[in-house]
């Protein structure tokens, strides 16, 4: 990790506050709005800054607004300020941390990489857009965080075998950071922007799995192809070390019966095929997940330790991230920027594109999912159309051009990558990935029942 640059991002989260909190004197016109800012700019720099853990500014969040705001206005009392939080789209991101927790308790990711590095068949390319492509579809259903983790560990025996800036070692990690990141871009659980803009949406307008996979799937494939062909023009590996008859170390033995892996196989597709057939059954989308969450524990595939285990921290981040939202609405602090931005005469994709290119930026730079709670709510007040909070939130997702963009990015430096390697594929995907979904998004969203 370079830490001078995990400095200097800190610097200038604690200058972009003070420059913040300048201009919000400015343009906000209630004493609710003005202590709305002061409590959601406390929140976004703590998550920006990473100076506690992701949990903390979601207490702060819920403690500090009814303090600050209960006695100008009764809609900010505890119990109401909590309850924004509670969106069902959390249970979503649960029963995509149950997933991740079984593939991790069963060593699905394991599997996976000896089935990579035996299809291969000595071709260092196709081991690393196998790879890739593989973190992009566990990115899908278990959050790019999450697949990351688990992709980077269980191909550590192959990229770990070659020398520190081997070409291998580096296509391997870079294409699975940036495989991990567009990947969550493919369904609602994918990554917390998306989850924001879920909940965003949620009063005007539902959105099923199969609406946003319809549009998510093909753009995540599309980024993820264009990411390995950067990633093999870069480095252009030539030769495993590791070739499949040598696999020892790396194919471990499954120790325990078939039957968990089979019984996981059956509730991850049942799961995926109700998301996907929710028009047809009625049954919610949060309600499945949940009923995955229960199935997998009925049927001791997880343990009750495994489920205490979850990534609650992320969870905990993205119900903050929701109620941030809530509160930037609900005080006014967003109808004022919007009347405030002189945007009423630039045209509505040049708009779209800008918020694109800001939250991207804001992302690389920062925190997504805290990017996108500021972000998606304003752009929602600019054009109230749900593809606007979709694109947004998709956008927020492209920013990866730095080690410390994303936790994926982190991770592959940690194991070798060079930052240099890192800015040229990640900042064409992010400037090539907004100029896509800004100018093309809202008609294929149109297209798949989307306006």
């Amino acid at each position: 990790m370079d830490w001078a640059w995990v400095r200097s991002r800190r610097l200038l989260a604690v200058l972009a506050f003070a420059t913040c909190a300048g201009v919000a004197a400015q343009l906000l016109h209630t004493s609710i709005a003005t202590r709305a800012a002061l409590v959601a700019g406390v929140c976004l720099l703590l998550w920006l800054t990473a100076w506690v853990p992701v949990w903390v500014p979601t207490i702060v969040l819920w403690t500090s607004t009814p303090l600050l705001l209960a006695t100008l206005d009764a809609r900010f009392v505890p119990m109401q300020v909590v309850r924004w939080s509670f969106d069902p789209v959390l249970a979503l991101f649960l029963g995509g941390f149950a997933l991740a927790a079984a593939a991790k308790r069963h060593r699905v990711d394991v599997a996976i990489a000896d089935f990579a590095l035996k299809s291969a068949g000595g071709s260092a390319t196709r081991l690393v857009a196998m790879a890739a492509l593989a973190t992009a579809f566990l990115a899908m259903w278990m959050s790019n965080v999450a697949a990351a983790a688990l992709m980077l560990h269980a191909f550590r025996p192959i990229w770990g075998k070659e020398a520190a800036g081997s070409a291998l070692r580096g296509s391997l990690l870079l294409a699975m950071a940036l495989a991990a990141n567009v990947g969550g871009i493919a369904t609602p659980i994918g990554t917390g922007a998306n989850g924001i803009a879920m909940a965003a949406v949620a009063q005007t307008r539902h959105i099923g799995f199969l609406n946003w996979m319809a549009f998510g799937v093909p753009l995540a494939l599309g980024l993820a192809v264009i990411a390995v062909v950067l990633v093999l023009l870069r480095f252009r590996p030539s030769q495993l070390s590791v070739q499949p008859h040598e696999r020892g170390d790396i194919a471990e033995t499954f120790t325990t019966s078939p039957a968990p892996y089979r019984r996981l196989a059956f509730i991850f597709v049942l799961t995926v095929l109700l998301w996907l057939t929710e028009p047809l059954h009625g049954i919610a989308a949060w309600q499945i997940a949940l009923g995955a969450v229960a199935s997998l524990l009925l049927s001791q595939v997880i343990a009750w330790r495994d489920l205490v285990q979850l990534d609650w921290g992320t969870l905990m981040l993205v119900a903050g991230g929701i109620g941030l939202g809530a509160l930037l609405d609900r005080s006014g602090i967003v109808a004022d920027l919007a009347t405030s931005l002189p945007l009423n005469n630039v045209p509505v994709t040049l708009r779209l594109l800008g918020l694109c290119l800001l939250g991207a930026t804001l992302s690389a730079l920062m925190s997504n999912t805290g990017t996108a709670a500021f972000l998606i709510p304003l752009a929602a007040t600019l054009d109230p159309a749900p593809s606007t909070a979709i694109i947004v939130a998709v956008a927020c997702s492209l920013g990866m051009p730095f080690a410390v963009s994303t936790p994926a990015n982190a991770m592959a430096v940690s194991g070798g990558l060079r930052t240099s390697d890192l800015l040229g594929p990640g900042l064409f995907l992010m400037v090539a990935g907004c100029l896509l979904v800004a100018f093309t998004g809202p008609f294929v969203l149109g297209l798949v029942g989307i306006p």
